[in-house]
């Protein structure tokens, strides 16, 4: 069996550096299904909101050549600035463009500048996601698309399952109610909405896109004993996410948001103890090439019109 490949997109929550948590979100096998949604083609213009280092970029520039041109935006010039860099690695300047700026007000960008604009696991951090939209529809033309692509981090955590954690019912009960306190306290704290794909639709059609369309990435992560093709990629990339967090959890950072919606500090110490045992014992799994696991990131694909 050939293996398969995937590429970098989207900005992760549990793991390490930005770099490396841009991975194993889409299949390249998926990606005539995005160009379908997206309604990509030769000579397209996309404004891409929140494009961070520009992976989204680079990934969708094949899709609409030739012709096609993509300016990105971001409020981090610290990103910008890689992200620029590696456009001229590429050999892709004047193709992508990057700016910075802040994604709820581009008053540099003429309305109906674009044919298509894009946000990937942007909306889910900002407190009122309407005004990036309400942008993205000014800067597209009419007749063109407004497509946002955010997760369900709570469904994201239900889906994990692996060997090790098995039929612990009693953490599985901790872990989704760890991940719900965190999501609401998100929401109090004006710090975004973790299961804002859910919520796409209603946005779009608030801000006055018409005909939304939810559709989610069916992608899977795998860790197979066999360790070929993704699942040792994966097997990869989890450990050495493991290996830098430790001797913490990755959710350990994520306590403020836990507290702030009234989680108690004896379910965030139970579950952070057994967690912690647990990701000791996946570490050595990893090594020992005896790992098996499965999720699914629950990302979600929400395509807006805007009005003719």
């Amino acid at each position: 069996m050939s293996e398969r490949r995937f590429v970098d997109f989207g900005r992760g929550h549990w793991f390490g550096p930005l770099e490396a948590s841009r991975r194993f979100f889409w299949d390249v096998a998926d990606l005539p299904r995005l160009a379908e949604l997206l309604e990509l083609g030769p000579g397209l213009r996309i404004a891409d909101f929140g494009c961070g280092w520009g992976y989204l970029g680079h990934l969708l520039l094949p899709l609409i050549d030739p012709g096609g041109r993509i300016d990105g935006f971001d409020l981090d010039e610290e990103l910008i600035a890689r992200a620029r860099e590696r456009c001229v690695e590429a050999g892709l300047r004047g193709r992508v463009v990057f700016h910075s700026g802040d994604i709820t007000c581009l008053d540099e960008v003429a309305d109906d500048r674009y044919d298509l604009a894009i946000c990937q696991t942007v909306l889910m951090h900002l407190s009122r996601p309407e005004e990036a939209l309400s942008e993205m529809l000014r800067v597209v033309r009419p007749g063109g698309l407004v497509v946002a692509i955010e997760p369900d981090l709570l469904g994201s955590a239900a889906s994990q399952r692996d060997n090790i954690e098995a039929d612990d019912f009693e953490h599985l009960r901790d872990r989704l109610a760890v991940h719900s306190y965190i999501a609401q306290g998100a929401l109090l704290l004006g710090a975004g909405d973790y299961r804002i794909a859910g919520r796409l639709p209603q946005l779009m059609e608030a801000v006055g896109l018409e005909a939304p369309q939810l559709w989610f990435n069916p992608v899977g992560r795998q860790c197979l004993a066999s360790g070929a093709g993704l699942d040792q990629n994966y097997a990869s990339f989890l450990l050495a996410s493991l290996e830098e967090s430790a001797p913490q959890s990755p959710l350990e950072e994520q306590q403020p948001l836990f507290a702030a919606a009234g989680g108690s500090a004896e379910l965030w110490s139970r579950f952070l103890r057994r967690e912690r045992q647990l990701d000791r014992e996946r570490m050595n799994a990893l090594r020992e090439g005896r790992y098996q696991s499965a999720m699914s990131p629950q990302l979600g694909v929400c395509t807006g019109r805007v009005s003719s």
